[in-house]
């Protein structure tokens, strides 16, 4: 879907991204991960032409970017920004309804998806439509712009920090909403942030940067167990065992595991992790709980679990 080939910026003689390639499938979400001044957001903007690479080719679903009108290109790709930037004299639904106005959508289909968009975002229509943006909290001036980048149901978003000015409470809650919307199922996502749990929560993919470089990209489990420098080691280190937990599953350790008859109270899939297992055991204090697989039903225990992690580690 969307294809960067040794794209560069330069910036007043200054390189701020360094001949990068990557490739992002359709349907996946891709994550530019790193530090402040690394190039990340840079690289976001070339996508849609925010700012123009010096250098290199972009392709979107095999079309050169650079063979489109940048006004037209940009009408379809969502675009969600740190900032929100929604529009201070507009209303809710005048936001929203920016896009598709321009694609010359009826009155009716504009209002009917807003009123859609609004109530998966849990922002009530009849509350929110008529509102401005300075009658909203940080967290749902944040849903209203995730609304109208949806509203025109492009095939690819474009993603700059954008939860990155909410509080850690709202943060966590707008991003598993975002999360769960039916509506990104099927689209392209590339997403900044310098949240390493954001990224490994959100991103099938992440590109690691570092001072207009991709350091690594891959999975989570790839960047954390199979790090390619000591760079991309150092930089999950403050938060390495926690992350490695969430990102060893229940049936990554299956085989491991000791069989069982019946199912307990704390049923998990194998689709949990290990944290969320040992998360249960602890605040429950339990001596252990079982996983089910379809007919198949194993325990697992603080010793399980701990030599599950240690055996992921040891292989990798």
């Amino acid at each position: 879907m969307i294809v960067a080939d040794q794209i560069s910026k330069h910036f007043n003689g200054v390189q701020a991204v360094k001949n990068i390639s990557f490739e992002v499938k359709e349907g996946e979400t891709m994550v530019l991960l790193g530090t402040s001044g690394c190039g990340k957001t840079t690289t976001l903007k070339m996508l849609n032409r925010l700012i123009e690479a010096t250098s290199g080719s972009i392709y979107i679903n095999g079309k050169s970017i650079f063979e489109e009108n940048p006004e037209l290109l940009r009408r379809t790709i969502g675009y969600v920004s740190q900032n929100n930037g929604l529009f201070p004299h507009f209303t809710v639904a005048e936001n929203i309804a920016v896009v598709p106005k321009l694609l010359g959508w009826s009155a009716q289909n504009v209002a009917d998806q807003t009123e859609k968009l609004l109530n998966r975002l849990k922002l009530p229509p009849s509350e929110f439509l008529k509102k401005y943006p300075d009658e909203l909290s940080g967290g749902q001036k944040q849903r209203v712009a995730v609304a109208r980048a949806l509203i025109a149901d492009p095939p690819v978003l474009l993603m700059d920090e954008p939860f990155g000015a909410l509080d850690p409470v709202t943060r966590a809650g707008v991003r598993k909403e975002f999360a769960q919307l039916p509506e990104l199922k099927k689209k392209t996502v590339v997403l900044v942030t310098h949240d390493v749990q954001e990224a490994l929560e959100l991103g099938d993919r992440i590109c690691l940067m570092d001072k207009g470089e991709i350091v690594q990209q891959g999975s989570a489990k790839d960047l954390l167990f199979n790090p390619a420098n000591d760079f991309v080691r150092s930089f999950f280190d403050e938060q390495r065992f926690f992350l490695e937990l969430k990102n060893i599953l229940l049936r990554d350790v299956w085989n491991a595991l000791p069989n069982s008859k019946t199912t307990s109270k704390y049923n998990l899939a194998p689709e949990n992790n290990l944290l969320d297992a040992l998360e249960i055991l602890s605040m429950n204090e339990l001596d252990e709980l079982t996983v089910q697989n379809g007919d198949e039903i194993k325990t697992i225990n603080i010793a399980a679990i701990h030599q599950g992690y240690g055996r992921t580690r040891q292989n990798s």
